[in-house]
């Protein structure tokens, strides 16, 4: 019994990393697209400082240092206009990419995942 009941908390303990990671991607994703539509700085610094910000409490993201780039993984962030038919609205559209620690490798999960989340925001002028 005991082999089965630490698959099961080897299992809870990635699903629940994954579960948090995913709400902490969502967070810096939206909190980039924001940083970047209320015109306090419209570019892919700006936003990729801001979802540092964010992400700091994630394992292999405080020890980046303040000025990373977001180019590379583990933090990827990129900042994209969309195109929109309506030409009364303007829109930042913010992408980040993160990837996540090597956890334990389970028959059902995967040991390292890539979580990938998007935000649009309508652009204050």
């Amino acid at each position: 019994m005991m082999p089965m009941l630490f698959f099961l908390f080897l299992g809870m303990t990635n699903f629940g990393f994954y579960i948090y990671a995913f709400i902490e991607v969502g967070n810096a994703a939206r909190v980039a697209a924001q940083f970047t539509a209320n015109g306090l700085g419209g570019n892919q610094a700006a936003a990729c400082q801001a979802a540092l910000r964010e992400l700091k409490s994630m394992p292999n993201v405080y020890t980046l240092a303040d000025n990373y780039a977001c180019g590379a993984n583990p933090l990827t962030v990129t900042v994209v206009p969309p195109t929109d038919p309506d030409p009364g609205v303007s829109k930042t559209w913010v992408q980040v990419s993160y990837q996540t620690i090597k956890l334990f490798p389970l028959p059902f999960m995967s040991g390292q995942m890539i979580i990938n989340r998007h935000a649009v925001m309508r652009t204050m002028n």
